[in-house]
């Protein structure tokens, strides 16, 4: 794809290489390969998620939602200019109860209307930008433990649309203009945290043209299944 917008990339693409450990297989840090170094890091070890290497992920084990668990934070807050650019969330990931809990993928520690989430509804994913509130309905349910390439992009006009497994899916949203603001990573406010197993998180400076978003689908799902 285009990489000259990407913001972050946290990935297993190399193993456990490129995070840093406490105590046995708990992650401190988790470096970001986009060059930025947009580092995600998590100083308590109780909250600190774990690498498994059978499945080559980071595993964060949050299932209720609502209690702190499992998460970790960007040391510098970042800002998607929704109508300047426009912006990308991508990610490969599982949920160990997708009609659970919601569950952040990205959000801002300090403002709980900016993320992006599962909602309760195994086939619902809401994007909440600048307090702006869009459920989004996936075409199907997903199913729990396995490995999906999800992808939302957001234009200059606001107009969301979510990819699974590269598919556009048939509900499309629209978010105003409001800027998406990220400083945690599968969490947001410190809460609605991850119950999963993730390979890949990339954000984007831009939405991503239709040819890049089919290239970024094929290169997670290779990585995901």
């Amino acid at each position: 794809t285009d990489i000259s917008s990407l913001l972050i990339w946290y990935s297993t693409i190399n193993g456990n290489g490129d995070m840093t450990f406490g105590t046995d297989t708990k992650v401190v840090a988790w470096k970001d390969l986009s060059g930025n170094d947009n580092l995600a890091s998590q100083s308590t070890a109780g909250k600190q998620p774990d690498y498994t290497v059978a499945t080559a992920s980071v595993d964060f084990d949050e299932t209720g939602g609502s209690s702190v668990d499992d998460y970790m934070g960007l040391k510098t807050q970042l800002t998607l200019d929704t109508d300047a650019t426009g912006w990308t969330v991508a990610a490969n990931y599982t949920s160990l109860n997708w009609d659970g809990s919601s569950q952040a993928i990205v959000g801002d520690k300090d403002d709980s209307n900016n993320f992006i989430r599962h909602t309760s509804g195994g086939n619902v994913f809401l994007a909440k930008i600048g307090g702006n509130s869009n459920n989004i309905t996936l075409d199907a349910a997903l199913t729990d433990s396995r490995f999906y390439s999800i992808i939302v992009t957001c234009n200059t006009d606001g107009d969301l649309i979510m990819y699974v497994d590269g598919i556009a899916q048939t509900d499309t949203e629209n978010c105003g203009t409001n800027d998406l603001t990220i400083d945690q990573i599968c969490a947001r406010a410190n809460s609605n945290t991850l119950g999963g197993k993730v390979r890949d998180i990339l954000v984007y400076r831009q939405a991503l043209s239709v040819t890049d978003i089919a290239l970024l689908s094929g290169f997670l799902e290779g990585r995901g299944f």
